[in-house]
């Protein structure tokens, strides 16, 4: 989990600009996340999470439970974006089985 911005950046890769002008709990940031871990675990597939589980940390554009996936698959890669509801430990277990779901999804949409 690279639940700090400075992981992000130094294992990740994530770019502060990306952080700058995006915020961490992003689409971008999320995107350079997946790509982060494919490069460092040298993987075909990642999934990268970030989001505002909560209790706090909410603002009026990224309210909590603003949920941004990122999923990267060889060359191929998406990216979604949900809003959860529950507490924090809700948003967190709904936030891990929805990337299960849109990966089995894409991945049962390119054999198709």
């Amino acid at each position: 989990m690279s639940y700090d911005n400075s992981i992000k950046e130094r294992i990740l890769g994530v770019s502060p600009a990306i952080l700058e002008a995006h915020g961490a709990v992003s689409s971008e940031c999320a995107q350079a996340m997946a790509e982060g871990t494919q490069r460092l675990f040298e993987t075909e597939l990642a999934i990268a999470i970030t989001g505002i589980a909560g209790p706090d940390g909410g603002s009026a554009d990224k309210p909590v439970g603003t949920v941004h996936f990122a999923f990267r698959n060889g060359e191929h890669g998406f990216a979604r974006h949900l809003l959860l509801f529950g507490d924090r430990e809700s948003i967190r277990h709904k936030a891990a089985e929805a990337a299960i779901l849109l990966l089995f999804n894409d991945l049962r949409e390119e054999k198709e």
